[in-house]
């Protein structure tokens, strides 16, 4: 205005005592759209400016101790954590990640030499970390096309060191159910034909909770036994080399009830390298001076056609001796469940 407008004086009577912010307030919109097309915001790691659309915010459920969970892929998202959770972050175009984001980064690190999800203990804090994260997924019911492909994903770790997903059996022939690898804290035996998930793994609390919603399942007592049962009996009648793991006798020990049924079938290593039926006269390393090993001689354990077999020391020393499980010592049980003894008989009984 010049200077002698007659509205000069109410502008300069007005502009000094107008509140700076309701100054620009017009702007502000204008300033916004300008922003939100400019290269203005930094990335996580590389520090590299980019658009604000360009960029995803982490919340802390996919943080862990301050770090995300997951790492970025090279075009990077991730928005650096000093721009902290301001409304303004939004308004130029800044959004949450997402869970299309998320996935294709787990799938990244499976993918990857250099895998956190498979190189890192089973059992270290990361996992509960990535398992809580997933977990959310299973929590909200609009996530059910996210849900699908975490269970299309390799985030299964197998005793065997096999990494697999959940695939649901429709029939006879399918793929084979996941299991929990042990049984109310009892440890299912190997040698098993079950697929069990590794054993660290399934004892953090999370990961837990994450298989499970995969479709792992827990194995009955009563199926793990039949299993067993199954193994020595194609065993017995097997010409390759196979072995019986002390876990299996202590599973038997823990969850069966009458020992003196198992001899049927049950076959025990024996100190020669064998395994021979609980049917058959066994007996237990003794020092004893007219225990069966002492009566022999020395070496008479380890010869595989001697007129004696030796139950094999591993396995009777496998578990306490006076561990209790169904009001029998564990002593008890091997001697009742193989039949074993330590002195030979008087009387040799007929059919022996």
């Amino acid at each position: 205005a010049s200077k002698d407008h007659p509205l000069r004086h109410l502008w300069l009577e007005f502009v000094p005592n107008m509140p700076m912010e309701q100054l620009w307030k017009p702007f502000y919109a204008k300033i916004r759209e300008h922003l939100k097309d400019m290269p203005i915001l930094q990335t996580w790691k590389g520090r590299i400016f980019k658009r604000p659309s360009e960029l995803k915010r982490l919340i802390p459920s996919t943080l862990h101790h301050g770090t995300p969970i997951f790492d970025d892929l090279p075009n990077e998202k991730y928005l650096a954590p000093e721009y902290g959770q301001s409304n303004v972050l939004e308004e130029l175009g800044v959004r949450i990640i997402s869970w299309s984001d998320i996935l294709e980064r787990l799938q990244a690190d499976l993918m990857s030499s250099h895998s956190k999800m498979r190189s890192l203990a089973p059992n270290d804090e990361w996992h509960a970390s990535g398992a809580a994260l997933l977990l959310s997924a299973f929590e909200n019911t609009e996530a059910k096309v996210d849900q699908q492909k975490i269970k299309q994903m390799d985030i299964i770790p197998l005793l065997d060191g096999q990494w697999t997903m959940f695939q649901p059996r429709l029939g006879f022939g399918g793929p084979e159910p996941i299991y929990f690898p042990s049984t109310n804290g009892v440890p299912i035996p190997e040698n098993l034909s079950l697929q069990l998930v590794e054993a660290r793994a399934a004892s953090v609390p999370k990961r837990a909770d994450l298989f499970r919603k995969l479709g792992v399942q827990d194995r009955t007592k009563e199926g793990v036994i039949f299993e067993i049962k199954l193994h020595h009996l194609m065993s017995a009648g097997s010409t390759a080399h196979t072995s019986v793991p002390a876990s299996q006798f202590k599973y038997l020990f823990h969850f069966d009830t009458n020992p003196d049924l198992l001899r049927d079938w049950l076959l025990v290593p024996t100190e020669a390298g064998c395994l021979r039926k609980a049917s058959k006269q066994l007996y237990f390393l003794s020092d004893e001076e007219y225990g069966t090993q002492q009566l022999l001689g020395g070496g008479c354990e380890a010869k595989k056609n001697g007129p004696a077999a030796f139950v094999r020391r591993e396995l009777v020393e496998s578990e306490s001796p006076h561990a209790h499980c169904q009001n029998l010592t564990w002593s008890e049980w091997l001697k009742r469940a193989s039949g074993a003894r330590y002195f030979p008989p008087l009387v040799e009984e007929i059919g022996r």
